[in-house]
């Protein structure tokens, strides 16, 4: 299966009133495998699930990480 999250994702400082990171159309894809066997759909949904959100987390980071790397060295 292919599954695509779209997001909006924004950091904001909020002692400074700044934004630090905005992406109004944060895309994330990737492929995962599931059984073909219909009886244990059911059960690797939850995994699945657990597996999808955590990669999106970790793309999430990154990006923020590495854009803010970026910032920083052009000051």
């Amino acid at each position: 299966y292919e599954v695509t999250v779209v997001a909006a994702v924004t950091i904001r400082d909020l002692k400074e009133k700044k934004i630090l990171y905005d992406n109004q159309n944060f895309i994330f894809r990737d492929s995962y495998e599931f059984s073909e066997d219909p009886r244990s759909f059911f059960n690797e949904e939850d995994p699945a699930v657990e597996r999808i959100a955590r990669a999106f987390a970790e793309s999430v980071v990154s990006t923020i990480i590495n854009g803010m790397g970026v910032k920083e060295e052009k000051k």
